[in-house]
């Protein structure tokens, strides 16, 4: 009873900073960049300003809390492998939506100070810097379903090259990145609990 009045107590207070956090910041950009021989229009992380720089260490800090409270997973494989899992995971997904082929993936082990993952639509490719990540299996999941979906669109929105101009369309807003973080957020938990019942990772 106690454990579970705290947990709930944890998570209001970490709703309130990301409320506080959420009206005196921009909303922030996403965690991906989109490469290709051609276009190169990589996303910068936010810097943080002196109002919602410690209202964000706070809530972060909370946020990770909760996480290892709800949402604590042991990985039973390498990254790399369980990179290669998320992806697998999606084939029914790529199938329904016509995509023959699966993006291959690669992992980068040294830490970028601008992206989470990177997908470059020429070489159907995605890669994921795992240092970014601070080791959360759901938020490298994430990222991983979010470059599967920029896969998705090089295939079949025709619009996709042309919107993969921010400075025109912008970032945020921009149609590809809102269908894909939208993806990610159906997605993950679910993918999550699969691949927990399939042994790649387990509930600690």
């Amino acid at each position: 009873m106690i454990f579970s009045i705290t947990c709930f107590g944890i998570a209001a207070i970490g709703c309130l900073f990301k409320l506080i956090d959420y009206l005196f910041d921009k909303p922030t950009e996403s965690k991906e960049g989109i490469n290709d021989l051609s276009v190169n229009q990589p996303t910068t992380r936010p810097s943080i300003n002196i109002v919602s720089g410690p209202i964000s260490i706070i809530s972060n800090f909370i946020s990770n809390v909760q996480q290892s409270i709800s949402n604590n997973y042991k990985l039973n494989t390498s990254k790399i492998q369980f990179c290669r899992e998320v992806v697998q995971w999606t084939g029914p997904i790529l199938r329904a939506n016509g995509v023959k082929y699966y993006p291959s993936i690669s992992v980068k082990y040294n830490s970028s100070p601008k992206y989470f993952g990177v997908y470059t639509y020429s070489a159907n490719s995605i890669t994921i810097y795992l240092k970014n990540h601070k080791g959360d299996l759901s938020e490298i999941c994430s990222t991983v379903l979010h470059e599967v979906m920029h896969h998705i669109q090089s295939k079949k929105d025709r619009e996709f090259k042309k919107l993969l101009n921010y400075k025109k369309y912008g970032y945020y807003n921009n149609r590809i990145e809102v269908e894909a973080r939208a993806f990610e957020k159906q997605y993950c938990q679910m993918c999550m609990i699969d691949l927990c019942k399939k042994g790649v990772i387990s509930k600690c």
